[in-house]
């Protein structure tokens, strides 16, 4: 439970830091959603 409490027991190094800072592209890891092929791909899949 003193665990919980030790939030700020930790330090970002300057890496960590320039990672946090840089903006979020608002690009998708998995897939496009703007991309046809990929939306029409996935959504004909079918689970046994």
């Amino acid at each position: 439970m003193s665990q919980n409490f030790d939030i700020f027991d930790f330090t970002l190094i300057e890496d960590d830091m320039s990672a946090i800072a840089t903006p979020d592209t608002a690009a998708s890891l998995f897939f496009d959603h703007r991309d046809a092929d990929a939306v029409r791909r996935l959504s004909g899949r079918t689970h046994n």
